[in-house]
């Protein structure tokens, strides 16, 4: 856990789920700090129990009994906390993560995508004193970056190793050329598109966007043949139609003939 000591100015934050992300200006006097001063942003995640749930992780490790064993014993907790009570001790068992990292620009608003399923990725929207609106992937935001060489397993996640500066990359910038300035409040809807979120900044300009966290694998891609797909479908459909005579004249004729 990071203790925040001294003074902190423009605190942001945004809550989504069980992700929790704030920044504040760091003046250097913090206790137990490295003294610099700048922009910070903090990444936390809660996770249900006390120890991280490995027994998904560990399935290569057992035969099929016993992976059957911790497949129960899996789906039983799972419905034991569904079962418990708002005032049972046992609600706040829980596991933090939490990391931090520098950003290069100061900080006006902060949100986060939204989509009709939640099925699409989560990125961070910021508004920054450059009169800029960024959007800032998950994965980079990720409490649970490792500090080395990632593991295979953690590969599979997406985890990539630890960096305490957030990269400045101009891809990461909605507005792109735009000034869009003293934005205060940044709202996000979802769009008829899974993959596809909308993006309003609100400030001194208004400014209006699309992001697709996920990339849009709900949507044909200009490289597409079209023309093929035609004409696939009308053979599909032409080879149906000839074949259909053929297997009703084979119908009736094993009903004639069939003792």
């Amino acid at each position: 856990m990071n203790r925040i000591f001294g003074r902190c100015d423009d605190v942001r934050a945004a809550l989504v789920d069980h992700w929790l992300v704030y920044s504040y200006f760091e003046d250097g006097t913090s206790a137990g700090g490295d003294g610099t001063k700048g922009w910070r942003i903090v990444s936390v995640e809660t996770y249900e129990g006390k120890k991280p749930d490995d027994v998904m992780r560990r399935w290569g490790m057992y035969s099929v009994s016993s992976l059957l064993e911790k497949l129960i014993e899996f789906l039983a907790y799972r419905v034991r906390s569904l079962e418990l009570s708002s005032c049972s001790n046992a609600t706040t068992d829980f596991t933090t993560y939490e990391q931090a990292y520098l950003i290069p620009y100061g900080v006006t608003a902060l949100s986060t995508t939204s989509t009709r399923l939640g099925v699409t990725l989560k990125n961070l929207i910021v508004a920054s004193r450059r009169h800029a609106v960024h959007s800032v992937p998950r994965r980079l935001l990720d409490p649970r970056r490792p500090p080395g060489k990632p593991s295979p397993s953690e590969v599979e996640e997406g985890l990539v190793t630890y960096d305490a500066v957030l990269p400045d990359d101009a891809r990461l910038t909605l507005s792109h050329n735009y000034e869009v300035a003293n934005v205060r409040q940044i709202m996000s809807a979802p769009s008829r598109l899974e993959s596809t979120s909308l993006v309003l900044a609100i400030g001194l300009d208004l400014f209006l966007t699309r992001v697709s966290p996920s990339g849009t694998f709900d949507v044909l891609s200009e490289n597409f043949n079209k023309a093929q797909l035609v004409l696939t479908i009308g053979g599909l459909a032409l080879a149906i139609g000839l074949a259909r005579p053929v297997v009703r004249r084979r119908q009736l004729r094993r009903r004639w003939y069939s003792p």
